[in-house]
């Protein structure tokens, strides 16, 4: 079974328009997400160029100021910042298609795929055939809107072109239209085929009637034949049918493509809701430009998918599974010896008890004597003529031996001194003193160990 992250109930949905962000707390309420608070920022003309910590911090002023709490966010990015293309999908086999696919897009786009971030939309036309809507956004501009969000707060959970979803679709009320949305700078122009967004352009430069209508007309010839048969409608954003050039590009229209116009309602929900509509209960935004966030797994794999690499990373992984298996033969080793101390724990614990007791009373039953023992020891070392005798005689525990006595000559003591410096009995044997006056007087010690039978 797959278990698939649980999507937060609220969030802010973030309109990114033309030198603004309107920003919704949306919080998921049944089928209708319901907008707690509201908030407006408006962004310098140059705000590219400007530090994002500045703006974060704006930004951030105007989350708290409106008491809006939460941290993730959906953002809805505006026509003007993305490029889009359109081309019909060849029968090719999955991997063939999408090297076709990047071939259209550095075709088409300004700039290479590597500073591009691209999203496909499929589409059918009226032919029946299937196409795709391609948009890209250039990824340093992603970059600088990321790190703007990143200071205020916020993480995006989704950058994408709200006008894409079902929900601002649906809520046209039309499946094949034109839609003319007014915008700060001029004009956003949508084209719906099918219920689908075909075409995506802003017309910002076209402040005149004549260059208003020649766009339209330029962008409606994109279409394929069927498309702009089919379309017979263009829709205006509430109010913008007072726009003097509107009202005048709108009546080229209709005289020469027979094209009505109206105006959507004013109930028409925001850019933000519509987001957070589609984010909630679905189906997905098809343009999406948030990377996919891989796992720790995948990262590794990806990152050894080149030859060498593989090598490399099959060279490391063969050297876990190796230092995998000594410890488990290591584990089965230890548990195993484990099991037999085991069963050798009581026998062993009454042997130990039995020889602390041995050592404790072998004195008692010990025939030896070897005190004695190390008396004769040193007797025989002694000159039998009586030259050497001893004043003095301590033997203490462990067979520690002191002796002082006297010598008529030093050549007596030296040969007494010999027979037991050569014995294998007497160890660490240490003189402490010898005075040579008219008799040698002497004092030594040793070690006695009793001979081995």
């Amino acid at each position: 079974m797959m278990w698939t992250k649980k999507r937060p109930t609220s969030v802010v949905s973030i309109e990114w328009g033309y030198g603004f962000l309107s920003l919704e707390w949306v919080r998921k309420n049944g089928r209708q997400p319901h907008a707690q608070a509201k908030a407006t920022v408006t962004l310098p003309a140059d705000y590219l160029q400007q530090t994002p910590a500045s703006l974060g911090a704006m930004v951030r002023q105007a989350l708290e100021s409106n008491g809006i709490r939460e941290k993730q966010c959906l953002v809805t990015l505006p026509i003007g910042a993305l490029f889009s293309a359109r081309t019909e999908v060849p029968p090719l086999e999955e991997e063939d298609l999408q090297s076709f696919f990047d071939t259209q897009a550095e075709r088409e786009f300004p700039f290479p795929l590597e500073g591009l971030r691209v999203s496909r939309a499929a589409f059918s036309g009226a032919d029946g055939k299937s196409h795709v809507l391609m948009m890209a956004l250039a990824s340093q501009r992603l970059a600088v809107m990321s790190d703007i969000l990143e200071q205020a707060g916020l993480v995006p959970l989704s950058w994408s072109l709200a006008q894409a979803g079902e929900t601002f679709l649906r809520s046209l009320g039309e499946e094949h239209a034109l839609c003319l949305m007014q915008t700060p700078s001029g004009f956003d122009l949508l084209a719906i085929s099918g219920g689908s967004l075909v075409l995506a352009r802003s017309l910002s430069e076209s402040d005149q009637a004549h260059q208003l209508a020649r766009e339209i007309k330029i962008s409606l010839g994109e279409l394929c034949p069927n498309m702009q048969r089919s379309i017979r409608t263009c829709l205006l954003s509430p109010g913008a049918s007072a726009h003097p050039a509107i009202q005048q590009a709108m009546a080229q229209l209709s005289e020469r493509l027979g094209m009505a116009c109206r105006e959507v309602s004013p109930q028409q929900p925001s850019l933000a809701t519509c987001l957070a509509q589609d984010y909630f209960h679905g189906p997905s935004n098809p343009i999406e430009f948030l990377a996919p966030r891989s796992s720790r797994l995948e990262a590794w794999s990806q990152r050894f998918s080149d030859g060498r690499s593989k090598w490399i990373g099959g060279g490391a992984a063969a050297a876990i599974l190796t230092v995998g298996l000594v410890f488990f033969w290591q584990g089965q080793t230890l548990q195993a010896l484990e099991e037999q101390w085991a069963a050798m724990e009581d026998p062993v614990k009454e042997l130990e008890t039995l020889q602390e007791r041995i050592r404790q009373y072998r004195g008692w039953f010990d025939s030896s004597i070897p005190t004695l023992q190390c008396i004769q020891h040193l007797t025989e070392a002694f000159p039998e003529e009586g030259e050497v005798w001893v004043k003095e005689l301590d033997i203490r525990d462990h067979g520690v031996v002191s002796c002082s006595g006297l010598a008529r000559s030093n050549r007596a003591w030296l040969d007494m001194l010999d027979k037991l410096r050569n014995s294998p009995q007497v160890k660490d044997l240490t003189v402490d003193q010898v005075r040579d006056d008219q008799q040698t007087q002497f004092s030594f010690r040793y070690r006695w160990e009793v001979a081995q039978p």
